[in-house]
């Protein structure tokens, strides 16, 4: 009785409805022998790859278009005489061609391969937004992407 009482504290009811929508999708691996689960690391060690390799992706391109977006409205606030041009076919190309081509090359980066040795936290308190965290995440997102804007307004002062 010790024993399922600690599994029900670890178990959350997602997880076993997701376990069990897994397990009944006509789409699941399938796997014929026992050679064939030999397979399971490595199709692991690509999913997370290919999921830090988008979230670090995701983040550049989010970060990268608001220091650009920053840059436009701060080049307004200009100290110098002459503003700084800043031409809409370069936004345009900079924002839909280049930042994306650059996070898609993030995304198809090589899995790590030591990422199959460290064992990722589960059911962790730890990782789930406190009260003010998610303001503390928005705010920090807007101060990274702050310096970025400020420092070509400094450079065309020089």
């Amino acid at each position: 009785a010790g024993m399922d009482d600690r599994l029900e504290e670890n178990v959350h009811p997602q997880e076993v409805d997701l376990v069990t929508s897994i397990s009944t999708s006509s789409c699941v691996f399938r796997l014929k022998g026992p050679s064939s689960t030999a397979y399971m690391p490595e199709i692991i060690a690509s999913s997370r790859a290919a999921l830090e390799a988008a979230g670090s992706a995701v983040s550049f391109v989010t970060s990268a278009s608001a220091a650009f977006s920053m840059y436009i409205v701060l080049a307004m606030c200009s100290v110098s005489t002459a503003l700084p041009i800043i031409p809409a076919l370069g936004s345009v190309l900079y924002l839909l061609l280049m930042l994306p081509i650059a996070g898609l090359s993030m995304a198809m980066s090589e899995a790590d391969p030591e990422s199959m040795k460290c064992v990722p936290p589960k059911n962790d308190r730890s990782l789930i937004f406190g009260k003010n965290e998610r303001l503390r995440v928005y705010l920090g997102g807007f101060l990274k992407g702050l310096l970025p804007a400020i420092v070509p307004q400094l450079l065309w002062l020089i």
